[in-house]
């Protein structure tokens, strides 16, 4: 989203406080990173992020991923 900018300063600073932090395009790929991982997320952005993730509940992603 053009009105929330994470720039390489904010992540390295958060890297600097032993805080690893990751962009992705999307919730779906941060939902699968964090998955991946095994590590808690925080989702930072807007209220498209709402939409999106209204989105992939219709769309039945939640209990692909609950299965």
């Amino acid at each position: 989203n053009a009105h929330y900018v994470f720039t390489k300063g904010q992540k390295d600073a958060l890297a600097a406080e032993g805080i690893n932090a990751e962009w992705t395009e999307n919730v779906t790929d941060v939902l699968t990173l964090a998955i991946q991982s095994g590590l808690p997320i925080l989702i930072l952005g807007t209220t498209s992020v709402v939409a999106e993730i209204k989105q992939m509940r219709a769309n039945g992603y939640f209990d692909i991923i609950s299965s």
